[in-house]
């Protein structure tokens, strides 16, 4: 009688580097026992916000992550980068882990600019040509 004894956790990779709003690969593979769950977590590497987390059962496991820069507290984070991790394990909760990088970059916020009800600028006049003889 042969006994087979596991303890593999799955394999599991995201893409180490990406931007909000555009789409990481990920792979999830069991080892020998079937993967049951999976999740991605986004941290503020500063704890300013609470984690985001993205919970996968067996059956809606992702092959992609695409992040909205929205924090667990339902904030929009503010430029930077941050974590994210990759998990998933199989029935006896081996679990596999793989991390990467989102990047929130700078949005440039609009200025505002002060006009006069009191004093309109009045506007430029161009001049018209005239045809001389």
């Amino acid at each position: 009688m042969i006994v087979t004894v596991d303890n593999d956790a799955p394999s599991v990779w995201i893409t180490p580097d990406f931007i909000v709003d555009h789409t990481a690969q990920v792979l999830i593979q069991n080892a020998f026992l079937p993967v049951i769950g999976a999740s991605i977590t986004v941290s503020d590497p500063y704890q300013r916000h609470p984690d985001r987390v993205y919970n996968f059962d067996a059956f809606d496991l992702p092959t992609t992550f695409s992040w909205d820069g929205i924090m667990g507290d339902s904030s929009v984070a503010p430029y930077g980068v941050y974590s994210v991790t990759l998990k998933a394990w199989d029935l006896f909760l081996h679990t596999g882990i793989s991390t990467g990088r989102v990047t929130m970059p700078f949005q440039a916020v609009p200025t505002a600019t002060a006009t006069s009800a009191f004093f309109p600028v009045p506007p430029t006049r161009t001049p018209l040509p005239t045809n001389t003889p």
